[in-house]
């Protein structure tokens, strides 16, 4: 497992806002030649059982979405993306220090949807979908900001 927690670490290190779709990881893991077919329910596994490193977040809830333990239940359901479900996957670990006025604001926005997403109330719905669409937006607008800054250099 150290190789793929090394590979997943990297992987959201590098994504616009440290947190991604569970589909969209599993799609860079296949980039970096891991071979993640038939293992998608052991990698999610996996992250959920680290979380000082990893926190997967739902993103849907219901009594008609499987859904792995809850703080204090008892259920044996699996984190399954044959359900519809994506979840999302954010890491817990610090980023690395950002230099430049860029790369500060970057940082300090990843900070928070990271601290947000720390906290957030994995029962309901709505602070779900408005955590996910906030990472949506941060994602479109550093691409925008990183093509301007690109523009002027």
């Amino acid at each position: 497992m150290e190789e793929w927690t090394e590979r997943i670490k990297n992987i959201l290190d590098r994504a616009p806002t440290r947190a991604t779709s569970f589909s969209r990881l599993l799609g860079a893991l296949r980039e970096e030649g891991m071979a993640v077919a038939g293992r998608e329910d052991w990698i999610l596994k996996r992250m959920t059982e680290q979380p000082e490193t990893f926190k997967v977040i739902p993103d849907r809830l219901g009594p008609w979405v499987p859904w792995p333990e809850r703080k204090g239940a008892g259920s044996s359901a699996s984190h399954s993306t044959a359900s519809g479900c994506d979840p999302w996957i954010m890491t817990c670990l610090a980023a690395s220090p950002a230099f430049g006025i860029g790369e500060q604001v970057v940082s300090r926005i990843q900070e928070g949807l990271q601290a947000w997403g720390r906290e957030i109330d994995e029962g309901s719905q709505v602070a779900v979908a408005r955590w996910i669409g906030a990472n949506k937006e941060a994602e479109r607008a550093f691409g925008k900001f990183l093509n301007k800054e690109v523009g002027r250099a």
